[in-house]
């Protein structure tokens, strides 16, 4: 199995498994919805250990935040809920999914040991082939998604579609097309065709939150990336028409929701009207403001549910509990990290953005940080591979750099002064 995980051709498996989300996993109640890749991390994970292969030691504060969590939560349903008839599953649950996140960060970091970052884009990169070639399909079968023509490709719903797409592909994208001038050529024609293609794919999900992580990705590569004025403006253009396109798109989604934002700026308090803001926006507020009726240490897990009545306002509780049975009402990963740890959670956050400031490849930090800011209205499940991937990256990176400093530092030492 360690053999299989360290073959470069194989990680091609890997970005295929990537773009077809929670679609066959589905049947999974637990952990449900449960990505295809972290399905096949747990099978890898247990085989390792089956064999003595051993596993790659994860950061020990996100090791301690299972533990912590499970310890807390349940102290918190014998005390105040049990005897409410409350059930355990949003605890099983969600320790589960956060678990099953980190077995998937250490199968990425035993991998991401014997490839380099552009030996991963192009796996990743090619396993999107399968999820735009879908997305396609589906646009042209005119797929409608709550009444609008949306596609979605192997996800749930079309944002998490273009998540997939902001968060994963484009940087790879972008990593492959960094190296473009060493490609042959029918590499790079391959490589423009695809580019096109999920262009049309985001345009398709019509997704107001892949707006805003495209935004939020152009912003800090255009911060912190190394090039010229005019490859950051000709990107800026790109976005910019990009966002265009999507919003005047015929029976447009997004102009919909463009119309809702107008109305809640004119009327603040329609704000609860539109559950596409609410849903993905007030968690995060609700978080920071309820901190100290937990005395700053969280809920523990399942916290969404189990206190559910005081953190939304009485007139959306009805239409949330109509809309997710699944008995979890936070759809975001860093609003349920706050809740359910509190300030050791703001902990987590500070040490995830220092591994990211220290990583010395731009790309992978700008990609690291898109991802981080976007977690605080989007990546809905601990189990989804975002965070994990890029944090894998880093801390592999940061390995490698230290024992290239230690063999300097051997190598320096027998030389003669």
């Amino acid at each position: 199995m360690t053999d299989f995980l360290k073959s470069k051709n194989n990680f091609y498996f890997f970005g295929i498994l990537l773009g077809i989300g929670n679609y066959l996993t589905s049947f999974v109640e637990l952990s449900k919805p449960l990505p295809v890749i972290t399905l096949i991390a747990l099978i890898s994970f247990g085989l390792n250990l089956l064999f003595r292969r051993g596993n790659e030691r994860i950061p020990s504060i996100l090791l301690f935040l299972v533990p912590f969590g499970i310890f807390l939560s349940l102290a918190r349903y014998f005390l105040l809920y049990s005897s409410e008839g409350m059930v355990l599953t949003p605890i099983l649950r969600h320790s589960a999914s956060l678990t099953l996140g980190l077995i998937l960060l250490s199968i990425f970091i035993q991998i991401f040991k014997s490839l380099d970052f552009l030996e991963i884009s192009k796996g990743v990169v090619a396993g999107s082939l399968l999820p735009l070639t879908l997305g396609l399909i589906q646009f042209f079968s005119n797929h409608l998604v709550g009444g609008s023509l949306r596609i979605q490709s192997f996800f749930t719903e079309p944002s998490y579609y273009g998540e997939y797409l902001v968060l994963l592909v484009i940087p790879c994208i972008a990593k492959i097309s960094l190296n473009f001038s060493k490609e042959h050529t029918l590499a790079r024609f391959g490589l423009i065709i695809v580019t096109v293609i999920l262009l049309l794919n985001l345009i398709f999900t019509q997704s107001g939150t892949v707006i805003l992580r495209l935004v939020t990705l152009l912003i800090l590569f255009v911060i912190i990336f190394p090039i010229s004025k005019k490859i950051k403006l000709s990107a800026i253009m790109t976005i910019c028409c990009l966002i265009l396109v999507t919003s005047l798109f015929q029976k447009s989604y997004v102009y919909g929701r463009i119309q809702n934002a107008y109305d809640i700026l004119i009327t603040p308090n329609h704000f609860f009207k539109y559950h596409t803001y609410y849903d993905r926006f007030y968690p995060f507020f609700a978080a920071f403001k309820t901190m100290p009726d937990y005395f700053f240490i969280g809920t523990g897990f399942g916290g969404d549910y189990y206190e559910f009545k005081n953190l939304y306002p009485i007139e959306v509780q009805p239409e949330l509990f109509s809309r997710n049975p699944n008995l979890s009402y936070f759809f975001s990963f860093g609003p349920k990290l706050i809740l359910y740890f509190g300030l050791i959670a703001m902990y987590v956050y500070y040490y995830l953005f220092q591994r990211g400031k220290e990583c010395h490849d731009k790309l992978i930090m700008i990609s690291f940080f898109a991802v981080l800011v976007s977690s605080f209205w989007s990546i809905s499940n601990f189990s989804l591979p975002y965070i994990w991937f890029w944090l894998a990256l880093i801390l592999v990176g940061q390995r490698k750099s230290q024992t290239e400093e230690n063999k300097n530092e051997k190598i320096l030492g027998i030389i003669p002064g």
